[in-house]
């Protein structure tokens, strides 16, 4: 069932990025929140089904998560409050490990993040489909000029990001060669469930919520790039204890970035590139 949880899972997440997801707004035109089950299945299967403590956990996260939409859409003056209690309820579970733990794996040895998988499965329905954002960029059709700015905002992280890291001391140069393998499968693991995932969440549906009050993408940049900086804020690195405020200043200048690309392209997609570029840069000339 381990099996069935990650690769229903891996479908499912891949599906938003296709016309399928019309057809889960049809389905939830017909059965409202009833349409979360498809986000609570792959527990289901990797639990095979137990009925245990471990089930109410996650039930009363999904609870939490729905009571919030909800309300947002009975008292509409207070609509950003109780979504963003609703994403900050959400990821917060996730970020301090409050979810039950279970393992979905792709192939014998090839794990998926099962717990942060459904949470985003959860995010999307919610902010795609029940209580719809306007289009945050789904989309693998991605252009020359998309790749352009992508890299355009790896570039600017590097001028400005890089000099400022190792002025601090966050950053010291420590160069790691991967194997092909090693490489090939972590660019893809990083970018579907570390870059893509974190990018539909800041900025596909925290720096959109955040436009829908300010009507100011510029105050919707910065406020989502200073909540994905202090994101990282327990993140442990050598030299820097938690709280981690060298951490959370290099986060929030990335975040600018991956924002930046996302304002030019209209598509997390094209974010996630930059992010998975970024984090490459760590990972192979930075990380101890």
């Amino acid at each position: 069932m381990q099996y069935l949880a990650a690769w229903y899972s891996l479908v499912v997440y891949l599906s938003f990025f296709t016309p399928l997801s019309k057809q889960y707004k049809k389905i939830a035109k017909s059965f409202k929140e009833g349409i979360f089950v498809l986000a609570f299945l792959p527990y289901l299967f990797a639990s095979n089904f137990a009925l245990d403590f471990e089930l109410l956990k996650i039930s009363v996260y999904f609870t939490v998560v729905i009571i919030f939409l909800r309300l947002a859409k009975y008292f509409p003056k207070n609509e950003f409050l109780f979504q963003f209690l609703a994403v900050l309820s959400l990821w917060l579970a996730i970020e301090f490990d409050w979810l039950p733990e279970v393992e979905g794996l792709l192939a014998a040895g090839v794990p998926v993040p099962l717990s942060a998988l459904i949470g985003l499965l959860l995010l999307l329905f919610a902010f795609r489909i029940v209580y719809s954002l306007e289009d945050i960029g789904l989309s693998f059709a991605l252009g020359f000029k998309d790749i352009a700015f992508a890299m355009i905002g790896v570039l600017a992280f590097a001028i400005i990001g890089l000099p400022i890291g190792i002025a601090i001391n966050f950053l010291n140069f420590n160069f790691i060669l991967p194997d092909i393998a090693s490489l090939a499968s972590g660019l893809i693991f990083g970018y579907l469930f570390v870059a893509l995932a974190e990018e539909i969440l800041f900025r596909g549906v925290i720096q959109n919520l955040f436009y829908t009050v300010f009507s100011n993408k510029f105050i919707a940049l910065a406020m989502a790039s200073i909540i994905f900086g202090l994101s990282h804020i327990n993140n442990k690195t050598a030299g820097f204890s938690t709280p981690n405020w060298g951490f959370v200043l290099l986060a929030t200048m990335a975040g600018f970035c991956y924002g930046g690309v996302y304002l030019k392209t209209k598509k997390v997609t094209a974010a996630a590139i930059t992010h998975l570029f970024v984090n490459l840069i760590w990972l192979l000339f930075f990380a101890s």
